[in-house]
């Protein structure tokens, strides 16, 4: 009589063949969370973001106010250099008008010294 030298235990009922591959039960891999601190956390990540935006907010009102800002500079320097042009211009024309009187004048003087 042959005797089986790996008999099988006929206490275990096999769903699978033997020599196959038996998957094994998984893990729950899901992690545990405490949903008042996930509450906490969503909500410190919310404050978080509501002073970005606050930041960003600023930034941009200073931003438009400097464009303004930086636009009257730009306005009042092109008054300022006109009015310069202009002094510059009345100050040419009164020296011309000053030479053209001195000139004048000594015309006169010699007119009356010669003569």
């Amino acid at each position: 009589m042959e005797t089986n030298s790996n008999p099988k235990p006929k206490t275990e009922d096999f769903t699978y063949k033997q020599g196959q591959y038996s998957p094994r039960k998984r893990k729950d891999t899901t992690p545990k969370v405490n949903p008042q601190l996930a509450v906490e956390l969503v909500y410190q990540e919310l404050k978080r973001v509501e002073a970005y935006t606050k930041r960003i907010e600023n930034a941009m009102e200073k931003g438009s106010q400097l464009e303004m800002s930086i636009e009257e500079l730009i306005k009042t320097l092109k008054e300022e250099s006109k009015k310069r042009e202009e002094y510059y211009i009345l100050k040419r024309g009164i020296l011309l008008t000053q030479i053209l009187l001195l000139g004048f004048l000594i015309l006169i003087a010699i007119y009356k010294f010669w003569f």
